[in-house]
Parts: structure tokens; sequence; C-alpha cells
């Protein structure tokens, strides 16, 4: 006997409308995933660019390219406004020169083309309030033209980015993490150079968010942004007594104690089965 034929039902990154992501078993709607998120969010669509969906849209994903994910999130705040105007007087700049309304990976002129000097203090920052105890990620979208080495600065703890980690001539998203040791006011730098004479780049969407790991790009212009959690749930057939979940990279979860309303867990979502 086949999965398909043993289980009493299957979701994967499928078919989805406003509010709903259509279970691939069954067909006839009676167990389709109910989606609520009251706000707006991102995700990497299939031809790689970041693109923004509308509230109640289940988020299917294709970063990293393939196959997509369910992309399910817990609510998160992006605390660097203005994360794609590097114009902003709210940015701080000292580089060799700067170019802006360069294309980005949001398909629009958004980016900034930028030069270093030979300084190890050239770098774009924006001062954020950092509270002692959290774990902050800070990341951002860079394209190099001819970068050797790349560094961030955050929160006064300075993580290096090597060679392999910046792909010159294509759109990457890096980021570093960090829990504050000290509260105050910091300097957060997705780009800084490092021993660098002339090297260029693009930069585009910087956020900064409390957790160990980069979310969905959050767009941000004169405030802080916050874009509220993914919620995914159904009435669990009758019968159920294993549910396996499965996420990006293989490892998956099983679940014996079966719940009435069975909901979504956060992370890349490959597949639902129930048996």
């Amino acid at each position: 006997m086949s999965l398909y034929d043993e289980a009493s039902l299957i979701i994967t990154p499928n078919a989805y409308k406003e509010d709903k992501l259509y279970s691939v078993k069954p067909t006839d709607g009676s167990s389709d995933l109910t989606w609520t998120r009251a706000s707006t969010k991102t995700r990497v669509n299939a031809d790689g660019l970041v693109q923004s969906i509308g509230a109640d849209i289940p988020p299917i994903d294709y970063t990293g390219g393939g196959c997509p994910s369910i992309l399910v999130e817990p609510q998160k705040t992006n605390l660097l406004n203005y994360s794609e105007d590097f114009n902003n007087a709210s940015w701080i700049k000292s580089l060799q020169s700067i170019t802006y309304n360069q294309p980005d990976p949001f398909g629009t002129s958004n980016a900034a083309l930028c030069t270093f000097t030979n300084l190890s203090t050239s770098r774009i920052a924006k001062v954020s309030s950092i509270v002692a105890g959290n774990t902050y990620t800070l990341s951002a979208w860079i394209k190099g033209v001819n970068v050797t080495e790349f560094r961030f600065l955050l929160a006064a703890n300075q993580i290096v980015f090597v060679t392999n980690q910046i792909v010159n001539g294509d759109w990457v998203r890096v980021s570093a993490t960090v829990t504050a040791t000290t509260t105050g006011n910091y300097q957060q730098s997705p780009a800084r150079a490092y021993n660098t004479n002339g090297e260029s780049f693009y930069i585009w969407g910087a956020q900064l968010e409390v957790g160990s790991s980069a979310t969905s790009y959050i767009p941000t212009v004169a405030s802080t942004v916050t874009r509220v959690a993914d919620v995914g749930t159904l009435t669990t057939p009758v019968g159920v007594t294993e549910i396996t979940e499965t996420f990006d990279g293989g490892t998956t979860n099983v679940i014996t104690s079966i719940p009435v309303t069975y909901q979504l867990p956060n992370g890349r979502i490959k597949q639902v089965v129930m048996i």
C-alpha cells in the first residue's frame, strides 16, 4: 500500500487562495488548512525574487531554489527603519562612493551600489537600541562586484564573513546573530570594510530582529514594522493515530498525541501526513 493510499490527510506546498491552503488528500475541501495572518509578508517566489503577499495568503516560499516550502513564522519586528532607503540621513555612511536607485531582488530599484575606501572604518550603519540578554539577528541582501572579505558589526560584537559567503555576481542574503551583553544604543552595520581598497557591492533590505535567525524580510520606511504570526489550522480527521511533519532538509517530527485541532509548526514545511 502506498503512502497516499494509507494516509487520511496529506499537506504539501500546494494550491492555495486567500485564507486557505488546499490539502493534497482529501480533495473534497473537508480538510483544507485555514490560514490567517493579519499582515502582509514577503516570500521568495519561483523566479528567485522577493515578493510581497497579502494578509491571510499562505506563504509558499522558494528560498534556495527547487521545490518550495510552506514558510510558517512567528511574529517578528524589523527594528531598522528605512530598510531600503540608504540615502536617508539616519544611515551613517563612510564610503568612497554610493549610488542609489539600483536594481534589487524585489524587482524594483531600491538597492545601493557602494565602494569602500582602504579604511577599516568604512561602513554603512544605523544606531539602534539593544537590550542586554536579548539575541539579535542582523541581515541584508548583498551582491558583490569584486569583494574579497566582508564584515557585519552587530551590538558591539564583530562577526566576520569571508569570501565564500559572499558570491560575486549573485544576490545573497547574509546574516549575523549575537546575544547582547549590555543595554544601550549601538551602531548596527550590515556593511563594513575589512582591509579593502576600492571594492564594490550592492546592498538592499536591511533587517534587525530579536531571535536566533533571519526571518522573511520586513520592509520599513519611517518606523519599525511588525509582521504578525502565520497560523494554519484544520480539524484533525477522526481516526488519525499519527502525524508526521517533514521539514526542509529532511528532518521530521512525529506526533502521536493527536490534537482535535492541528496547527502547523513554525519552520519550512515540506509535507504533513496524517495516518
